[in-house]
């Protein structure tokens, strides 16, 4: 069974295009395991090319100092938000309310997830529900258990993931 409530998690078409910029939304936990290091030196790189933001959640860890700092070291800390989660996990477990992850969903225009595991989780399957493009890594052993290729931006390195923030800043 489908894990996304998908009256929920729907399309919603944006009134407000920017097409002289991008967002990008990474939303999942910022550790060692998913490599999204990765994708915030492609962000940066990008940045020196297009001008787009990157939306980060914020969880109150040790690692997201260590995020700071390599942003501060790539210069562009201006092109980066952080959003605050609630101090402790809602009723449903969730560190940020399914209603403010639905309105970033819609926000953005590309949803980045993990760069490592090789999996589909439930912040990808979030945000194809509301139709945003996902940038993220399955494995050729993961895609082939789906019976039709899911709609993502496949890539796991640096030059991958600059490549498919690209085509998004570009509208390929």
């Amino acid at each position: 069974p489908n894990p996304i409530d998908t009256s929920f998690f729907c399309p919603q078409h944006r009134t407000e295009a920017h097409p002289e910029s991008c967002t990008f939304l990474l939303p999942t936990d910022l550790g060692p395991v998913k490599a999204q290091e990765t994708a915030i030196r492609a962000f940066a790189r990008l940045t020196r090319k297009h001008h787009a933001k990157l939306i980060l959640l914020r969880r109150h860890t040790s690692r997201e100092r260590w995020f700071e700092s390599l942003i501060a070291a790539l210069g562009c800390e201006k092109q980066v938000v952080w959003i605050d989660s609630l101090p402790a996990r809602d009723s449903m477990g969730w560190p940020v309310p399914q209603s403010r992850m639905k309105e970033l969903y819609y926000e953005a225009d590309a949803v980045l997830d993990q760069f490592r595991i090789g999996s589909i989780g439930q912040t990808a399957l979030e945000a194809m529900a509301c139709e945003r493009p996902v940038i993220t890594f399955c494995s050729q052993k993961t895609m082939r258990a789906y019976p039709a290729r899911p709609p993502i931006m496949n890539a796991r390195t640096e030059e991958g993931i600059l490549e498919q923030m690209t085509r998004v800043c570009e509208r390929d």
